[in-house]
């Protein structure tokens, strides 16, 4: 021993690892007053930048952008519940031939229909919606199109592939109350309302004459096997025994007959109670009213959200060159070399 006695409780130090490429944990702080002291040296600029696009788009939302009226309808489809009737068809449902549709969507019905390309079709024939919706190829005076190419036409085929008409109309279901709203947007607010009107008589139009339910199908299939059977009836009822066809022939086939009569008929009012439940109709809360106030554009939300994003967008463009010139001035981005620590063996 040379006199000097090791430590015995000395710990041996710790030394952290830093990968190569990857900053220390310091590094990747924000220095939230260097940022906070950039927006503040940089503020006019912002605020200007923000100022001017406001302004712009004040000026497009008032001179520009055309005014744009809504008009609107509400509808409510009828339910016609009968507790005795719905007894009835489900106790005798077993004896029909077909079998009796449950219960449609109602609402769905007529939402099917205010979306099909036939409505669109029959608005864009009914109001001139070529002429109106493509004002600039249109020449009132010589009432023709203003194009080089028959081509360039906006023919029906044209405007129901590119769903023109479903930018200015449309149909929403309210979830909660079952209303179906039927909306119109144009710049003349008696002419959306005239649509919104016109689609109504439209839809009651579909509903009673064209829509054909599942109980009217039956109803029609029963109403010709009655017919038949009527027909059938009829000709035993004439028939006379002869040498090949005796009396009781002729009775048993004419019970049988009546029997089959019998249960077709019932079967045919049943059928027409169900068509009744089935039909779809509607009634009209809210008749379609010439809108007073403009619907479009919001200049209040365009002008605010314009405002937003100009300021992020000052405040991007700030922090870009900012780290662009201060990436030139230190020499093309080249950091100085961390300095490296002396580690310190102990002494044994």
């Amino acid at each position: 021993m040379d006199g000097q006695s090791p430590i015995q409780n000395e710990s041996p130090p710790n030394w952290v690892c830093i990968p190569a490429g990857v900053a220390a944990p310091e590094e990747n702080l924000i220095d939230f007053g260097q940022l906070l002291g950039t927006i503040w040296r940089w503020k006019w600029g912002i605020g200007g930048f923000t100022l001017v696009c406001t302004l712009i788009a004040v000026y497009v939302t008032l001179f520009v952008m055309p005014v744009k009226f809504t008009s609107d309808a509400s509808i409510q489809p009828t339910e016609s519940s009968n507790p005795q009737l719905s007894g009835l068809l489900a106790a005798s449902a077993q004896f029909l031939p077909i079998p009796l549709a449950r219960g449609n969507d109602k609402s769905r019905v007529m939402l099917n229909y205010l979306e099909s390309r036939a409505l669109q079709a029959w608005m864009i024939e009914k109001y001139n919606l070529r002429v109106r919706m493509y004002p600039d190829l249109w020449d009132a005076e010589q009432k023709k199109w203003r194009v080089d190419d028959p081509k360039q036409i906006p023919s029906l085929a044209k405007m129901l592939q590119r769903n023109v008409v479903l930018n200015t109309f449309g149909a929403d279901k309210d979830k909660d109350t079952g209303l179906i709203t039927i909306y119109f947007i144009d710049e003349d607010p008696v002419f959306a309302a005239k649509v919104v009107s016109g689609t109504i008589e439209k839809l009651d139009q579909y509903l009673t004459e064209e829509y054909i339910t599942d109980a009217k199908r039956n109803r029609i299939f029963i109403e010709e096997q009655l017919a038949r059977a009527t027909k059938l009836l009829e000709d035993w009822e004439k028939k006379v025994p002869s040498q090949d066809l005796t009396a009781s022939k002729i009775e048993r086939e004419r019970m049988a007959t009546t029997a089959v009569y019998q249960e077709l008929r019932r079967q045919y009012e049943l059928a027409k109670i169900e068509e009744d439940k089935q039909l779809v109709s509607f009634r009209v809360l809210d008749q379609p009213l010439v809108p007073a106030f403009k619907s479009e554009p919001q200049r209040s939300k365009i002008c605010l959200a314009t405002m937003i994003v100009s300021a992020f967008m000052a405040f991007i463009l700030i922090m870009l060159w900012e780290y662009f010139r201060g990436t030139l001035m230190s020499g093309n981005g080249t950091a100085p070399d961390p300095q490296s620590e002396q580690a310190h063996t102990p002494e044994s």
